[in-house]
């Protein structure tokens, strides 16, 4: 297979991936989690990266379709030929993943055309934004290795892998949305709004960690059979490379809740707690977005290849 295809799948697995998470995260975390006065000035706050991200997310989408051709096909060939195009959309995994996508990525396209001070007007945009951006992440289990098992196993794999994503854009995206939280809520007035944002987020954070762990295992062992540690191939290497990481993050906020968050509450450490759980939030999220490239890059592998 020509390599050029599988950067071009990585690249834009890797975009789909990172974008998605990021924005369906930061916007779900304040909607839902935060009062509704922090939460309208945090969504003013974030706003800016709104509509890059749409656009990003709606082109990605579109290229979809061509390198799925040419990854199933003969190289970019078949791209330009055309012939492939209809039966890879109506008659592959990856094609109803494509249709699912693409319907994300309409209504985020229509639904950010929404302009108006009205508060109604505003509430529900902000769905549809989730809504489009969620379907994008549902059509991620769709394709890959979602797809290897049938029967029941196959549909555990499936809502399994839907679980897994969610809570990682909610962590990850979460985080985004947090960091801002910091940049809006700094001034002393507003201490007892900063530590309620940062509880609110520990919870959600929680609650996501233990989702991506349980749901990380029945995925591992519905794929390999086994757990990953070890060096058997490429798919192994970097899937054990990005539960090392995970760990990291998942060290990291333990260090952010039980030593960092409590300063928050104390005038005198207030400042410092802010500085040292900002650069905290970023390594974190660091982290986040090289587990994402990580996935992005060992879901075109084949798990069971003898590569090392």
């Amino acid at each position: 297979m020509d390599l050029t295809v599988h950067l071009a799948l990585v690249t834009n697995r890797f975009l789909l991936e990172s974008v998605g998470s990021l924005f369906w995260g930061m916007l779900f975390y304040p909607i839902l989690f935060l009062q509704k006065e922090v939460a309208q000035t945090l969504l003013v706050s974030i706003s800016k990266f709104i509509t890059p991200c749409v656009w990003v997310l709606f082109v990605c989408v579109l290229l979809t379709l061509p390198i799925n051709v040419a990854m199933i096909g003969d190289g970019w060939s078949d791209v330009f030929s055309g012939s492939l195009w209809w039966p890879v959309v109506t008659e592959t995994s990856a094609g109803l993943a494509w249709q699912i996508s693409l319907i994300g990525g309409c209504i985020l396209l229509l639904s950010n055309f929404f302009a108006s001070n009205s508060k109604m007007v505003q509430k529900y945009k902000m769905f549809l934004l989730l809504l489009g951006g969620g379907l994008i992440l549902v059509s991620f289990s769709f394709t890959g290795h979602a797809q290897m098992n049938e029967g029941w196993r196959g549909v555990v794999h499936q809502l399994s892998d839907i679980l897994h994503v969610f809570a990682g854009a909610s962590w990850v995206g979460g985080l985004f949305a947090l960091y801002f939280v910091f940049k809006v809520l700094s001034d002393t007035e507003n201490s007892l709004f900063l530590i309620k944002a940062v509880q609110r987020f520990s919870r959600l954070g929680m609650v996501s960690v233990s989702i991506i762990v349980c749901s990380g295992m029945i995925n591992t062992l519905l794929i390999l059979g086994h757990l990953p540690f070890g060096l058997q191939n490429t798919y192994q290497a970097m899937l054990t490379g990005k539960i090392l990481l995970v760990a990291l993050m998942i060290g990291l906020a333990i260090r952010n809740r039980v030593v960092l968050a409590p300063m928050l509450g104390q005038s005198a450490l207030r400042q410092g707690g802010i500085a040292s759980l900002k650069k905290a939030i970023m390594l974190e999220l660091g982290f986040g977005i090289l587990v994402i490239l990580a996935v992005a890059i060992f879901g075109v592998l084949d798990p069971h290849a003898g590569d090392f």
